[in-house]
């Protein structure tokens, strides 16, 4: 796998409508907002997340705010762009790799990092406060 926080561009932006991933963390959870055409990723259905190497999995309805994958809890919010938050707590690695699927109707519609995954070093402080 290609580990694209190391190359210029993110995602594919062939398809699906998100154009770009913000992410950043603090001391309890993850960030990730995705920059995105609002009008088609909020009418997306869901969006599963990959979490490596802690193998898990899970779905997320995009019209919910709140959901659980086992006892990892995710925020999701779709105003102005579809942000989610995982608590971090629960993670207990030092670098995960994480990929996206944005589904419509049951279709794969767009994966996030196009190519590869997005791997975080939990212990980094290279992001801390990015979401000001």
């Amino acid at each position: 796998m290609v580990d694209e926080t190391k190359l210029f561009s993110t995602m594919d932006k062939q398809r699906g409508p998100v154009e770009k991933i913000h992410y950043g963390q603090d001391d309890n959870k993850l960030y990730f907002a995705f920059e995105c055409n609002m009008t088609k990723s909020c009418s997306s259905d869901s969006m599963t997340i990959i979490i490596d190497p802690i193998d898990i999995t899970g779905k997320i309805n995009l019209k919910t705010e709140k959901t659980f994958f086992g006892n990892l809890e995710v925020d999701v919010a779709c105003q102005d762009w579809l942000e989610v938050n995982i608590d971090k707590s629960k993670i207990d690695k030092d670098e995960i790799s994480l990929r996206f699927e944005i589904e419509k109707d049951g279709i794969v519609v767009q994966t996030l990092p196009g190519f590869g995954v997005l791997k975080i070093d939990l212990g980094s402080d290279y992001s801390q406060n990015w979401f000001i």
